[in-house]
């Protein structure tokens, strides 16, 4: 009964209670408590928690540090593109959740097959080009999140992912979408050194 309480209580937290300070502070802290003890902790419970946010962002500064999917590696895939796939909404909300995939731990712990982490790959690769060529000063902070992201599927079992990684740049090039700044950080994962001077024309090979 408790998690259902914690679900209606958050649905309740309207603009309107939260204008009076008792209120606000009655809600956030019963759904606090109720929620360090049923939910955080509950893999079954990270669906529900991140489509409560999903389908309403004004919950996500105050139900997000409940938000833990490296608890449930069997779905944390998913969870991962339901939250990269909604890459238009507030940049400091996306980061908000993207920031709780932790994907080193996720490839270190979950040891999730090749095919799924090839669509990860895939995923964050999405995401970069949601961010676009040019990402704004509010959307780069999250465009650095996905760089590492996919800097540790990259070097993961390297080269288990070379294929992915330039199928997705080559793509991404093609339609306009993706930064220069992704080829930069593939190059500097394979040894290369990139001079981003405007008088810079030279990539550096790898030392021998």
């Amino acid at each position: 009964a408790a998690s259902p309480l914690f679900y209606c209580l958050a649905q309740l937290l309207s603009d309107e209670i939260k204008f009076f300070p008792p209120s606000r502070q009655f809600f956030i802290a019963c759904i606090d408590m109720l929620g360090q003890e049923f939910i955080v902790s509950s893999p079954h419970q990270m669906q529900q928690l991140l489509s409560t946010m999903m389908d309403r962002p004004s919950l996500i500064p105050h139900l997000s540090s409940l938000f833990a999917p490296n608890i449930t590696p069997d779905t944390f895939l998913d969870l991962y593109s339901q939250v990269s796939t909604q890459m238009s909404r507030t940049a400091e909300h996306t980061f908000s959740l993207l920031s709780k995939f932790e994907i080193s731990r996720w490839l270190s712990e979950g040891r999730p097959l090749l095919s799924e982490r090839s669509k990860m790959v895939a995923a964050v690769g999405r995401a970069l080009c949601i961010c676009g060529p040019e990402p704004s000063q509010q959307t780069a902070v999250v465009a650095d999140l996905l760089h590492s992201h996919f800097r540790h599927l990259f070097m993961y079992r390297f080269p288990e992912h070379y294929s992915d990684a330039l199928t997705f740049l080559l793509k991404g090039s093609a339609s306009g979408r993706l930064s220069v700044s992704v080829w930069v950080l593939v190059l500097e994962c394979i040894g290369c050194h990139v001079d981003n001077s405007p008088a810079a024309s030279l990539v550096t090979p790898p030392s021998s």
